[in-house]
């Protein structure tokens, strides 16, 4: 499912600062930018707007606040109470507020433990991040309508999910919007008509920049990508823990 364009425009505004924090406390990207979609409405709500709180953080002891009013479900039973949530000055404040809150807290040892996302669903709802019954389930949705599902980094237009990648792809572009890019495309010209699959956004880059097809490019730096995607595969059972949270 396409993103709405508020959607897409929160995750241009949150994803880097995503990333750090995912990669700070040791959970996967998708799960916090989905909890921070889904407590925030997509960046639109007014704890969001006016305390940059995107995971509905409460406040306690001399934090800063703000009183707003929030949904809770008791026994079953869903009701409204106003509570203090916790005020942050800035959007990345905001986010790492939440991976200080999570590191902070004992109970979610087993999220920051968890090995896959499914793992993480199941321990962030038994942790009691939210009341709300059906919170994974929510989670699973928004993380199911990601342009990418990658854990720990991508873009909308950069799936990739590896900073290497990430940095072996822009330098390429960079290269195609320069002279000499345009130079070489058309020394090789035409080889081909179309490049399909992972490395098509090599070929559309050069094709805005000069209209010719590097497909003798592509085939070198694709042998390079798969090599590097697989290494980066299979690290991901290597993931490292994080140290253990100290709690309150």
């Amino acid at each position: 499912m396409a993103w709405a364009q508020h959607q897409t425009d929160f995750y241009n505004k949150v994803w880097s600062s995503v990333q750090k924090v995912a990669r700070d406390i040791g959970v996967s990207a998708e799960i916090i930018f989905a909890q921070l979609a889904l407590e925030s409405n997509w960046g639109r709500s007014e704890l969001t707007r006016t305390a940059n709180n995107f995971g509905g953080i409460k406040a306690v002891g001399d934090q800063p606040y703000v009183i707003r009013r929030t949904r809770e479900v008791f026994n079953g039973v869903s009701q409204y109470i106003n509570a203090r949530f916790r005020r942050y000055d800035s959007v990345q404040e905001g986010i790492e507020g939440y991976g200080k809150f999570i590191t902070d807290n004992p109970r979610y040892r087993p999220f920051i433990g968890a090995t896959s996302i499914e793992a993480e669903l199941t321990a962030i709802q038994a942790s009691g991040y939210a009341t709300d019954p059906q919170y994974s389930t929510k989670l699973r949705r928004v993380i199911d309508n990601m342009p990418f599902q990658n854990s720990g980094a991508g873009s909308a237009t950069n799936p990739t999910g590896n900073s290497f990648l990430d940095s072996l792809q822009n330098g390429i572009i960079d290269f195609a919007f320069t002279d000499n890019g345009a130079q070489m495309g058309e020394i090789i010209g035409n080889a081909t008509e179309t490049v399909t699959g992972p490395f098509k956004w090599l070929s559309d880059t050069f094709t805005m920049r000069n209209g010719s097809r590097l497909i003798s490019i592509v085939i070198g730096i694709a042998l390079i990508i798969v090599a590097i995607v697989v290494l980066a595969n299979s690290s991901d059972s290597l993931k490292l823990e994080a140290p253990s949270p100290v709690g309150a």
